[in-house]
């Protein structure tokens, strides 16, 4: 094989994954929009959590986009062979990065009720937690643990949220509990 026709497998297997998994990310996004809008007209109220992460991950989008110009345009020292290799490489890059921004935005979002919780395009309840245990990373994650022996992984400040929240439920149902004594 050449080499033309090795960069067109290569540029078809990379543009073809990048495509797939930003379609997947985009049908992630709007499942999402459509839960939530459905949930928020039913008195769920949205956390955003996703704010800092989206706007970092379309920086590094736009930085791939001004790269790759500035190596098309000739401001980076790149042989003449091996630009259309690295135009494919910022070009593949952005696509993912933006297409992260997409799931990120999906994937950082909370919608409360007053007995459970939805995230991930999933429902919890309150008084299926069981516990919550701080992952040893540098992110400090927080794995939340419910009774079925199901768990999900939260950022901390998510977790603090959920935890702040389940400790009102429990002190709502206590109280309702010592009203009908």
């Amino acid at each position: 094989m050449n080499n033309q026709a090795i960069f067109l497998l290569v540029a078809i297997i990379c543009i073809g994954f990048t495509g797939y998994t930003f379609v997947k990310s985009i049908q992630t996004f709007r499942r999402f929009l459509t839960q939530s809008k459905e949930l928020q007209s039913k008195e769920y109220t949205v956390v955003n959590n996703s704010t800092a992460s989206v706007l970092i991950s379309i920086a590094a989008a736009v930085v791939c986009v001004v790269l790759g110009y500035m190596t098309y345009a000739g401001q980076m020292p790149v042989a003449a062979d091996q630009l259309p290799y690295y135009l494919l490489a910022y070009l593949v890059l952005a696509i993912v990065f933006f297409g992260q921004s997409f799931e990120i935005y999906a994937h950082r979002n909370i919608l409360f009720a007053n007995d459970r919780f939805w995230y991930n395009e999933k429902f919890y309840r309150y008084r299926m937690i069981s516990g919550y245990e701080v992952k040893r990373n540098p992110t400090r994650a927080v794995k939340v643990k419910f009774a079925n022996n199901e768990e999900i992984t939260l950022s901390r400040k998510m977790a603090l949220e959920v935890e702040h929240r389940e400790q009102a439920w429990k002190a709502a149902k206590k109280a309702r509990k010592a009203k009908r004594k």
